[in-house]
């Protein structure tokens, strides 16, 4: 394999990351938005509606759909 393939193939992987990762912070916000969790008054409920909002994953549709979102596609 030559460097150019080397690349190529680390890139893909990048991009893969930086859309999983487009993905979780869009369905976080999307979760937070519909108000999903019911929102804390101190400081230690605030890690349980983090971690409340983290656990929302199904929200929509697809996380394709999540991630057109995320970049402003749709």
């Amino acid at each position: 394999m030559d460097f150019r393939n080397i690349v190529i193939v680390g890139l893909l992987a990048c991009l893969v990351w930086f859309g999983s990762a487009i993905i979780r912070l869009e369905q976080f916000h999307y979760a937070a938005m519909l108000e999903a969790c019911p929102l804390m008054q101190n400081e230690l409920d605030r890690v349980k509606w983090i971690t409340c909002l983290e656990r929302k994953k199904d929200l929509r549709a697809s996380p394709l759909y999540d991630l057109a979102y995320g970049l402003d596609i749709l």
